[in-house]
Order: structure tokens, then C-alpha cells, then sequence
């Protein structure tokens, strides 16, 4: 390398003793353009022209030229110290074939850095672990290879093991002895070359997730012609530059990958899938295609199967990285993957070997920040409890309402430090502040989110008893917070806002077997509310788990068991399926006339709906018969104002009407 002083006094000679007619042929000779450096005079061309050769290492070449012509002038000799550092990149990480898309956080990254030109700018690459940061970061060094004179990539998992990393540069380099042991001094030496050299250079600092940005700070240039590019769990670096939060793969990239890694074929078409959004229209890719005789209907279906493990893999690229490996290995196909996935992740994932390009794997990528998050008092706790909440979107107002439930009905030792935290405002910040900084939860405005798969790994993490207290106290917050009331417009817009939570709960509940009276209330509010909406086909699955809950946890004998009875007949009757309807209503009336005695208003109901029943299936005379029993009843325990009374008696007055015509 060239010290400054060395490239002064050549700037200097050439503007001394070369007019621009002379000048312009030295660039001739050292295949440059006079134009293409500079527009000023002999001293601006002279300036742009040394430093454009120092930069890319051609100081001899121009020397020479310089010699040849000038013979005369006592040119200054070239020293070679430290080393040349002329394309001296060290990335030990090969580049990745199967790298998909990206474009865009890609030119934006490429845009940050060379916004500088005088000094020293950063970017970080922040996000969850998993998400690809690493990934992005390798792509971005081997799209810029020829742009830089040196790329040093650094593990900075540690303030140790950086150092260390950056010794080792400054040995490669020849600045400091092979056996030195001074660790800061070389750090020093290094970043003090960086500041000065006319080279252009990146570094690239990898996995800064345990190191803090102050500690980061003191291990980078702060002066010098060249780019620092971090990644990193942690989002809050935006002191030292630009912050560029790295997202999940779009669906088509997700998509794309799959195909590409695992080696399978798509021929790519223009059009989506019959029936399907053009989200889902396949994207080119480097597979040989399907061949001439397949048909448009089976590309699509291996395209929806692959969109749909995207979507089950929460189209994390390193949870798609396992899957594409697997069914490359296995020679298995992305609808076989799905399924194993949906019924044995957790076998799945420990079975998996690190992949190259990331890391860890996902049973292990959060592993570390879990531990870490422990030391914030009601972190994990907050955690575990959105592990058991809908991640896309949960109310932080909800999650304060942890604070009013009774502990002595639930489980107070698991749930008593989460009171405590959200009940206050700093420690709910210092909470959600350990959260952020691993980049295992979001906060945007009054809502928290964060990836299905993290949720996932932390409930694995979890025994039994462990897992059903959160699954519990998840469910307990529904109900206390569920506020809708029929006749209450102003708590419908709530209701629909919470709505997803409540399914999202009484899905855990389902696939952990957690079948209690509490488990079918909830059931039965989803039911009632997506009823009442219109949409009877989404809430027969409740209705009918409800059931199965209070047969299983109450007996099939029980009062509230016909309750659920009555409810699921009375909504396949609006579906129009009465056939199926009369079993559960005979059933339930049966039950209520047992328990409850022939006199009792539920009762009552029950003849009523079943009075309505034959009048839509046709037998006037068998309606008017159970209506009439309905409406003594009514009559008698309820009286004759009430409104199910007044009900009874209209219906009996349309049913008698039918009957006389």
C-alpha cells in the first residue's frame, strides 16, 4: 500500500512537470478515459487520477507510464507496506445458489451505503433470528465484489471474539507481527489503516446479537473510505446508522425458494391458479419444467401445495430451509412435508442439522434468547402467554387486563410476576424493551406481535403442566374480556377486534385436548357470534366442539349439555339441513324434561323449537301440538306478558292459521 504522502508528492509531480495534452496520454496508457475521473484541470485530473489507481492497487502500472515519460523527474519509489490489499476479500462463506429474492431490501441496503462518499457509513440489518439477515448480507458482498478492494466479513457474536477476528486482519494485512499477542492494540492498528488507506472497503460485521451497540462502537472505523454493514437480532442500533428491518419472505419469494432449493420443477405460467388470487401465480424458476404433456391443473396444485407450507412455515426462510432439505433428501413432495409438519414439528426440527448458510436450527435459533430474556422480570412470562394469543395482532390492552384476573382460581406462581410487570408502566416497557432487543416480539402502536414458529419453539419448551397454566389463563382473559351483548351495538365493533384471539384459544385448547366447562363456553361464544353475523357455516365447527366438550366434561345427561344441543339444532335448522337438526333437539328436551321437569321453561323451549321444526318440515297438526305445551308452560312459570310467551302465542296463531286453510 501507498502512504498519503507517497501519493501527494506523485499528485504533485504529475502537476508540475505534464501539461493536459501529456496528461491526457498517460490515461490513454493506463486504459482509462481523460474525461472519466474528472472534468477540472491538469491538478483535479492528477488528484482523481492517482487516487483512482491507489484505490484498485495500479500504482506500478502508472508509475511506470510515469517514468517513461518523464525520465528525468526523481519519482518516488513505491513501498509495499502494509500488504497490497487489492481485492483482498475474506468471506468464508461460499456463495448461496439458492439465494431467492430479496431485490428490494437489497438495492435499499446498496443505496444507504453509497450514499457516503466521504465517510464512513453503517447499516444495519436487523431482525428475527432465522429471518435471513446473514443471508441478505453474503448476497450483498457477492453483488459488490469488484466494488470494494476489500471485504472482511467478522463473526461479532462476542466483544472477545471480535477483537480477535479483527487481530487476525490486521496480520493479514501486515500490520502487526504474526506473534503478536496485544489484542487492543492491534484492534487499534487495524481501525487506524482503515481511517487512512485510500482503498475502498467493507466490513461486515456478523451476528452482533450478544454484543451491545456501545460495545460494537469501539470496534469500528470511524474515519476512512469504506462501509460497515451489522447483522443483528437486535433493532436498536440506530445511533451508529441506518436500521433496515428485515422482514419475512413475500409469498412468491417463499414460494420460489421451495422450488428452487428442493430441486423440484415448475414450469412458470402468467396466470394464477384457477380460483386462486394473483398472489399465488407461480414465479420463474431454474427448474427444467414440467414438460410439454402436464397439465396447467397439476402445476397449479404444486404450486398451492408449496404456497401453502409457505404460509404453515410462516414463510420464515430458515424454517423453509428445513423443509426444502427434507424434501430434497427424502425425495418427498411439499403436501407430504405439510402434513408431517402440522402433526410432529417437534420431531421434525430436532431431526434437522444446522444449515450451512444459518446459524442455528429453528429448535435451537432462540434458544439463547430465551435464556437471555429470563433476567427481565415478567419477559418470558409475557412471552409465554402470547405463545397461547392469535401472534398477528394481539391488543395490549388485553394483555393488561392479566393484571385484574383472581390468581386463586388460576395459577398463581406462574402468573403473579406478569401482574406484577404489566401493572407497571416501566416494567411492562423493560419487559417488552428484553422482547425487542432479540427481536422475538413487535410493538406497533397498541398491539403486539410476533412469528408463529417462535410461539411454537417456546411452547415446546414447556412441560405439560406448564403449558396447559398459560393455555388456561389464555382462556380465562377471553372470557372475562369477551364484551359482546346482542342487543349492545357500541360492543360489537370490540367483540369483532377480539374475535380472532378467542379462536385462536379455543384452537390451542382443541389440539391440546383441554376439555372443560370453560373450553366449551368459549366455544359456545364463537359459535353464537359468528352465527348472529351470518356466517352459519364457520361457527358449526364450534357449535359442535361445544357439544363434544360438555358430553365428554359434564355427561350426556347434563343441563347444560342439552343446552348445546338445542344450539347446535337450532343452527343446522337455519342451514336448512332439518333432518339433521330433529336428533339434537329430541335429545335435549329429552335431557331437560329428565333434569329439569316437564314444567320448566328450558323445557319449553325445547318444545318450542321443535314445534317450529315440524311446521318447516310440513306436519301442521304435530306443531301445533308442541307449541301449545310450550305455551302453557310459558304461560304458567313465566307469565302471560313475557316475551317468550307472546312469542309462543304468535307462532301458535300462525301454525292454527296453517291449519284451517
Amino acid at each position: 500500500m501507498v502512504d498519503s504522502k507517497i501519493r501527494k508528492q506523485l499528485i504533485d509531480l504529475i502537476s508540475q512537470h505534464f501539461n493536459a495534452t501529456e496528461l491526457e496520454r498517460i490515461y490513454i496508457a493506463v486504459g482509462l478515459g481523460y474525461d472519466s475521473l474528472s472534468s477540472g484541470g491538469v491538478q483535479d485530473r492528477a488528484v482523481a487520477l492517482v487516487e483512482h489507481q491507489a484505490r484498485h492497487g495500479r500504482l506500478p502500472a502508472l508509475l511506470k507510464e510515469l517514468k517513461a515519460a518523464r525520465p528525468q523527474v526523481n519519482w518516488p519509489e513505491l513501498t509495499d507496506t502494509p500488504a497490497d490489499a487489492t481485492r483482498l476479500h475474506h468471506i468464508p462463506h461460499p456463495q448461496n445458489p439458492n439465494f431467492t429474492g430479496r431485490a428490494q431490501i437489497l438495492q435499499q441496503v446498496a443505496d444507504t451505503l453509497s450514499a457516503g462518499q466521504t465517510t464512513v457509513v453503517t447499516q444495519t440489518i436487523a431482525g428475527l433470528g432465522g429471518v435471513g439477515k446473514t443471508q441478505v448480507a453474503l448476497a450483498y458482498c457477492y453483488a459488490h465484489l469488484d466494488d470494494y478492494d476489500l471485504i472482511q466479513w467478522l463473526n461479532a457474536d462476542s466483544e472477545p471474539g471480535l477483537g480477535e477476528e479483527l487481530m487476525s486482519l490486521a496480520r493479514r494485512l501486515g500490520l502487526v507481527p504474526a506473534n503478536v499477542t496485544d489484542q487492543q492494540a492491534a484492534v487499534q492498528t487495524v481501525l487506524h489503516w482503515l481511517g487512512q488507506t485510500s482503498h475502498k472497503w467493507l466490513l461486515v460485521y456478523d451476528n452482533a446479537d450478544q454484543i451491545e451497540p456501545a460495545q460494537l462502537t469501539r470496534h469500528l472505523p470511524r474515519t476512512g473510505h469504506g462501509h460497515v454493514l451489522i447483522t443483528s437480532r437486535n433493532p436498536n442500533y440506530g445511533g451508529l446508522g441506518q436500521v433496515l428491518e428485515l422482514g419475512l419472505f413475500e409469498l412468491a419469494e417463499a414460494v420460489d425458494f421451495l422450488f428452487q432449493r428442493s430441486g423440484a420443477a415448475i414450469d412458470p405460467h402468467p396466470n394464477p391458479p384457477p380460483g386462486r388470487g394473483r398472489e399465488l401465480a407461480p414465479s420463474p424458476s431454474k427448474g427444467e419444467g414440467w414438460g410439454e404433456g402436464e397439465s396447467l391443473e397439476r402445476k397449479s396444485k404444486a404450486w398451492q401445495e408449496a404456497a401453502d407450507l409457505a404460509e404453515a412455515l410462516g414463510r420464515l426462510p430458515l424454517a423453509l430451509e428445513h423443509a426444502a432439505a427434507y424434501v430434497a433428501s427424502k425425495s418427498s413432495s411439499f403436501a407430504k412435508y405439510h402434513a408431517l409438519f402440522t402433526e410432529r414439528h417437534n420431531e421434525l426440527w430436532q431431526r434437522a442439522e444446522k444449515p450451512e448458510r444459518y446459524h442455528a436450527t429453528i429448535s435451537t435459533t432462540w434458544e439463547l434468547a430465551f435464556d437471555e430474556i429470563k433476567k427481565t422480570p415478567g419477559a418470558l412470562d409475557l412471552l409465554n402467554l402470547c405463545c397461547f394469543l392469535d401472534p398477528e395482532g394481539i391488543p395490549l390492552d388485553l394483555v393488561l387486563q392479566i393484571a385484574t384476573l383472581p390468581v386463586e382460581t388460576l395459577h398463581a406462581t406462574s402468573l403473579r410476576p406478569l401482574q406484577t410487570a404489566v401493572a407497571d408502566e416501566l416494567a411492562l416497557d423493560d419487559a417488552l424493551g428484553a422482547l425487542r432487543r432479540y427481536s422475538l416480539m413487535q410493538r406497533a402502536e397498541d398491539a403486539l406481535t410476533l412469528h408463529r414458529l417462535v410461539q411454537a419453539v417456546a411452547r415446546s419448551r414447556m412441560d405439560d403442566e406448564l403449558r396447559q397454566n398459560w393455555l388456561e389463563t389464555a382462556l380465562e382473559l377471553m372470557l372475562k374480556n369477551w364484551p359482546f351483548r346482542q342487543n349492545q351495538m357500541e360492543t360489537w365493533e370490540d367483540s369483532k377486534t377480539l374475535l380472532p384471539q378467542l379462536i385462536f384459544v379455543a384452537g390451542l385448547a382443541h389440539a391440546q385436548k383441554f376439555e372443560t366447562e370453560r373450553a366449551a363456553t368459549l366455544n359456545g361464544h364463537i359459535d353464537f357470534y359468528v352465527d348472529f353475523f351470518g356466517n352459519k357455516r364457520a361457527a358449526l365447527p364450534f357449535s359442535q366442539r361445544a357439544l363434544a366438550i360438555r358430553e365428554k366434561a359434564l355427561g350426556p345427561d347434563h343441563p347444560d349439555t342439552a343446552r348445546s344441543l338445542n344450539n347446535l339444532g337450532y343452527l343446522l335448522q337455519a342451514m336448512g339441513d332439518l333432518p339433521a337438526a330433529r336428533p339434537f333437539y329430541e335429545r335435549a328436551l329429552a335431557i331437560r324434561e329428565k333434569a329439569l321437569g316437564p314444567h320448566h321453561p328450558d323445557t319449553a323451549l325445547s318444545l318450542n323449537n321443535l314445534a317450529v321444526l315440524a311446521y318447516y318440515e310440513g306436519d301442521f297438526a304435530e306443531s301445533a301440538r308442541l307449541m301449545r305445551q310450550a305455551l302453557a308452560i310459558r304461560e304458567k312459570r313465566l307469565g302471560p306478558a313475557h316475551p317468550d310467551t307472546i312469542s309462543s302465542r304468535e307462532s301458535l296463531a300462525v301454525i292454527e292459521a296453517k291449519l284451517s286453510s
